[in-house]
């Protein structure tokens, strides 16, 4: 094999006849009179310690250095371009590296696990840093970015655990994918003029980061991006910005003021967990509130939405445990799924005029809620809607609601009134159910359904007047009642259900009058104080243990309509002395 010999600065290099180094000399490699450094020229080498890259050379090969471990220093001369993929990574004793000027592109991984880098300058012409270029650089406290820089790959600076601040220049247009995810010393981020989107969790887990300003061109924040940056109280968003994706500042703990200027979209869990933000001004831009998006924020006590929020995703406010007003703008037409569930500190509501729905569990344990006003476009109130609501006193309920979900007040041990409106159709199972406080009750004229357990343990309610529309009344509907004295049905009622009064201990006196046709099981069992029951003459069917246990009962007529009579209808009646039977039993 034939080779030659390149004086430079006094070291002797010999390479062999195709160009590829031979003996390094002093543990010093100098590198002339070559254009291109081929892949794996050092790989794993452990008896170099400098590199000096000649004017000669132009490119570096792939992994051309890669685990040479005991590398310290890299000068890179002038006429380099391209520095390869791999080309240093895993140079675990490499502190320094000076880039000439006509260096362009960085390579993936070039410089990855090098964890005894502390600081890079870049040259002039550098364009790209590739996908990992410096990622897991433990020791990197400084960087300096040369005014062409447009492209900063995925993971370029990811777990640089010493990395303290960062300057992006004008030139910079793109940040990849968790470029700087995990830089958890990283304390302040500036961005250029010209970056237009914050790619998926940039800076994610940058646990020191308190301050972002956002460049004036930046109009997406996208998933991820500053989520659990536990330090971060301050956001500027520039002018741009139009859409904060989902997740983008989850669990961000230390931020206290957020304010949306030209935002039009806050994504699914974009601020969730941010634990001491306090205000949030939502401007006029906002359409869109995500699912979940302001989650468990449960220093949040202020809210102002915008005049053009049109939509309010599920659980958005879940569990911010501090907030106490909402007003709610006059574009929303849902208050959706768990909106406003357990805002246990949430006091007063003031819902817009265009709002038709109130979905499931929207106001679930608001605990503090005391007043409500349900406007008149609202047609349904949904499941659980209000359910453990044990502030509520008042509600109002507009005249054009034909729904109340099942368990929509259950539990509001406050509420002492409720007007039906007229146009109520159904009221739902549970609806009412445990409303202990509840002594006054009007049932609109065209309800037709009450259904099972709808006022179950009303235990302050007296009296009850039910409308002319109403056709059954459902299983326990009434049930512990234990105030109820008087009840009046209304002339189209059709079917008691099994258990409707069951236990309504105050009730006197029962006519059971107009179309009622079958009272079910045990619907008055246990009315210890129920003491006359009239039967209309529709009535076919007293089921089994209808009036069980009603220990004051001491008269009842039965027309001659009724044909059957159930087991135990009357067992435990202690004080009724005979009864009147028809002749069609």
């Amino acid at each position: 094999m034939s080779q030659s010999q390149t004086v430079f600065n006094e070291y002797i290099i010999q390479y062999t006849s195709n160009g590829m180094p031979y003996q390094p000399k002093d543990g010093v490699v100098i590198i002339e009179g070559i254009e291109t450094i081929e892949p794996y020229a050092f790989a794993n080498r452990t008896d170099i310690q400098h590199v000096i890259i000649g004017d000669s050379v132009k490119m570096i090969g792939e992994y051309a250095f890669y685990m040479c471990s005991s590398l310290q220093s890299v000068v890179i001369r002038n006429n380099v371009e391209t520095i390869g993929n791999h080309a240093f990574e895993h140079c675990t004793s490499l502190q320094s590296v000076t880039f000439g000027h006509n260096v362009e592109t960085i390579g993936d991984s070039a410089f990855k696990y090098c964890t005894s880098l502390q600081s890079v300058t870049f040259g002039h012409n550098v364009k790209t840093i590739g996908n990992d270029a410096f990622s897991l650089c433990s020791s990197l406290q400084s960087v300096t970015f040369g005014p062409n820089v447009k492209t900063i790959g995925n993971f370029a600076f990811y777990a640089c655990k010493s990395l303290t601040s960062v300057v992006f220049g004008d030139s910079v247009q793109t940040i990849g994918y968790n470029a700087y995810c995990g830089c958890i010393s990283l304390t302040s981020v500036i961005f250029g003029s010209n970056v237009e989107i914050i790619d998926d969790s940039t800076f994610m887990s940058c646990i020191s980061l308190q301050c972002i300003t956002f460049g004036p061109n930046v109009k997406t924040i996208n998933k991820w991006a500053f989520n659990n940056c536990t330090s971060l109280q301050i956001v500027i968003f520039g002018p741009n910005v139009k859409e904060i994706c989902s997740y983008a500042f989850g669990n961000c703990k230390s931020l206290q003021y957020v304010t949306f200027n030209n935002v039009e979209i806050i994504c699914d869990y974009a601020f969730e967990k941010c634990t001491s933000l306090q205000s949030v001004i939502i401007g006029r831009n906002v359409q869109t509130i995500g699912t979940y998006a302001f989650r468990e924020c449960t220093s949040l006590s202020s809210v102002t939405f915008g005049s053009n929020v049109k939509t309010i995703g599920n659980y958005a406010f879940f569990h911010c445990t501090s907030l106490e007003s909402i007003i709610i703008g006059p574009n929303v037409e849902i208050i959706s799924l768990g909106t406003f569930n357990s805002c246990t500190s949430l006091k007063s509501v003031k819902i817009g005029q265009n709002v038709h729905t109130i979905d499931c569990c929207a106001f679930h344990y608001c605990n503090s809620l005391q007043t409500i006003t349900i406007g008149n476009n609202v047609k349904k109130i949904g499941y659980s809607a209000f359910e453990h609501c044990n502030s509520l006193k008042s509600v109002t309920i507009g005249k054009n609601v034909e729904t109340i979900g099942k368990h929509a007040f259950r539990d509001c041990t406050a509420l002492t009134s409720v007007t039906i409106g007229r146009r109520i159709k159904t009221i739902s199972d549970h609806a009412f159910d445990g409303c202990s406080a509840l002594s006054k009750l009007t049932i609109g004229k065209n309800v037709q359904e009450i259904g099972d357990c709808a006022f179950q343990n009303c235990k302050s309610l007296k009296s009850v007047t039910i409308g002319k529309n109403v056709q059954e009344i459902g299983k326990c509907a009434f049930q512990k009642c234990s105030s109820l004295q008087t009840v009046t049905f209304g002339r189209n009622i059709k079917i008691i259900k099994m258990s409707a009064f069951q236990n309504c201990s105050s009730l006197k006196c029962v006519s059971i009058k107009h179309n009622i046709a079958m009272i079910g099981p045990y619907a008055f069992r246990n009315c210890t104080s129920l003491q006359t029951v009239f039967f209309g003459s529709n009535v076919e069917i007293i089921c089994v243990g209808a009036f069980m246990d009603c220990i004051s009962l001491s008269s009842v007529t039965i027309k001659s309509n009724v044909q059957t009579i159930g087991e135990y209808a009357f067992q435990g009646c202690t004080s009724l002395p005979n009864i009147a039977i028809g002749d069609n039993i």
